[in-house]
């Protein structure tokens, strides 16, 4: 298996980025959880149930980097589902900060989706399989 890893000339892969970009966004939202629970914005069941599915979803990033296609396709459905909720309007459980934080997380969900099935990304994939 090769990892999308760079060598010291050149620049990280697009895969590569793209992991990094998600383990980062999944980083900060379990920093805005945090900070949640401890202005008591959420409950103690709430906060772990919380800080549990952002185990389950580290799942994705650690498959992506291993080149299993069907979690850069699963990232893609969460991320358009995830849009879909944000649009609807169905946001009155979540704080202000979650709201903020989710509306910024749009775009980056998007280019990560976009750079996960890049030509690179198709590529790479196909040679990791």
């Amino acid at each position: 298996m090769v990892y999308p890893c760079p060598r010291p000339h050149e620049q990280a892969s697009i895969p590569l980025r793209a992991m990094i970009a998600l383990w980062v966004s999944y980083g900060v939202s379990v920093v805005l959880a945090v900070a949640d629970r401890l202005l008591g914005n959420h409950s103690p069941e709430a906060f772990l149930g919380t800080l549990a599915l952002y185990v389950v979803l580290t799942v994705i990033p650690y498959k992506i980097s291993q080149g299993r296609n069907w979690a850069r396709y699963l990232f893609a459905v969460l991320t358009v589902f995830g849009v879909a909720v944000i649009a609807a309007g169905d946001t009155e459980s979540v704080t202000k900060l979650e709201l903020l934080w989710s509306w910024a997380c749009v775009p980056l969900d998007a280019w990560i989706a976009y750079s996960l099935f890049s030509r690179e990304s198709n590529v790479w994939f196909a040679e990791n399989r």
